[in-house]
């Protein structure tokens, strides 16, 4: 069995600014990156054996945040598109808004998309191809290992992680059909969801929260505003496992929307200090985290 743990990137320069960036590729703010600082400290101590990470920048210089505070030998960093956001096509840049009918608002149900942009299936179909490609060579090679040997880190952002999440639970036999994604959306920047993976034939009972520091595991979206509508959509319904394809696997949540690193960093007193706490802000990171793009 593997433990895999997904991390949303650090604050980006763009995070709070309300306009559409998927692809649009923007670096960690001065926040973003005593984010990353703090969430490598956290991991520090914990044995990486595969990371990899979206080629955007803002994941890119989280993920060497995590990587330098690793001790030698250090894990092998792998760099790929497939975990990168969605892309917002002809809407990249353009006035963010959770509203529908809007000149830039999101086109409605998992298809819609921009012009020249990409639809949540299409993110999530890039799940598929980054889990056959890199996932599931590592979980086989893993078969019968104990829990702690083989530890993944996948560096990310909101949407790519719940599509990939997507991705895992539509080859499990084992994750209840019945609200499984509840915890799987609205990351903080830097936030870490974790599960443990095995084969079909594999046991995942050894595995435990043990080591979690939160004692509250995150708390999703206000089901109440507008952006959770968006956020049920945020990865689909789970399907049975010979839809999508070998291997058949068992999945096991163990944590979500882990954040305790973040309790000492203090944004600094700037000119977007306190744009973060108006009503549209909290909609726009929510949406961000993983309810609808990042």
């Amino acid at each position: 069995m593997i433990t895999l743990t997904f991390v949303r990137h650090g604050e980006s320069t763009d995070n709070l600014s309300a306009f559409w960036a998927g692809w649009k590729d923007a670096c960690l703010s001065v926040h973003g990156m005593n984010q990353a600082k703090a969430v490598g400290k956290y991991f520090e101590s914990y044995p990486i054996t595969h990371m990899f990470a979206s080629d955007l920048k803002r994941a890119h210089s989280t993920a060497r945040a995590i990587y330098d505070a690793q001790p030698d030998p250090k894990p092998p960093l792998v760099i790929t598109n497939l975990i990168r956001e969605q892309h917002f096509g002809d809407g990249e840049g353009k006035p963010w808004s959770p509203q529908p009918g809007g000149a830039w608002s999101l086109p409605e149900g998992r298809d819609g998309k921009f012009t020249n942009g990409e639809s949540l299936n299409d993110v999530a179909r890039r799940g598929d191809i980054f889990f056959e490609q890199h996932l599931a060579p590592i979980i086989t090679e893993a078969k019968s290992k104990p829990a702690g040997e083989v530890n993944v880190v996948v560096v990310s952002h909101g949407i790519a992680i719940a599509e990939t999440l997507g991705a895992i639970v539509r080859r499990s036999a084992s994750v209840d059909q019945n609200g499984w994604n509840k915890g799987f959306r609205g990351l903080h920047n830097t936030a870490w969801t974790r599960v443990a993976i095995g084969l079909e034939d594999e046991t995942l009972s050894e595995v435990n929260s043990a080591g979690v520091a939160d004692s509250n595991p995150g708390t999703p979206p206000d089901p109440s505003a507008v952006i959770a509508d968006k956020a049920e959509q945020a990865a689909p319904p789970p399907v049975k496992c010979a839809e999508a394809g070998p291997p058949s696997i068992r999945m096991k949540v163990i944590a979500c929307n882990q954040h305790s690193h973040l309790r000492d960093v203090v944004r600094q007193k700037d000119g977007n200090a306190s744009s973060g706490d108006d009503p549209t802000q909290k909609k726009l990171r929510d949406f961000f985290g993983g309810g609808g793009g990042d």
